[in-house]
């Protein structure tokens, strides 16, 4: 028998929050203090919840799409399926998450 990693549904609730405008107060409460977002374009990781936040609530306000399509599990983590769609550029990607003992 397969054991997943704990805290998928903080996963699923932070695709809900996506998928319905990226609430700021939501997306706070699902993300820890010292969380790091590592961009598919590269650059320099995101660190910290606030600049977290306002990096993801800019990308969904830019975005014309930003759909995820499937939420997949593993014995230490999660991963979520998306499309970005920004004007003429479309990516296809992974959000991979590690949850803390927190989720």
């Amino acid at each position: 028998m397969t054991t997943f990693a704990p805290h998928r549904e903080t996963l699923e609730y932070f695709v809900d929050c996506i998928h319905g405008g990226a609430d700021k107060d939501t997306l706070a409460n699902l993300l820890a203090e010292e969380v790091v977002i590592y961009s598919p374009f590269g650059g320099e990781p995101v660190t910290g919840r606030e600049v977290a936040v306002e990096t993801i609530k800019t990308v969904n306000g830019l975005a014309s799409d930003d759909s995820y399509l499937e939420v997949l599990s593993g014995e230490t983590h999660h991963a979520a399926h998306f499309r970005l769609q920004v004007g003429d550029a479309a990516v296809n990607g992974i959000f991979f998450v590690l949850p803390d003992a927190d989720g």
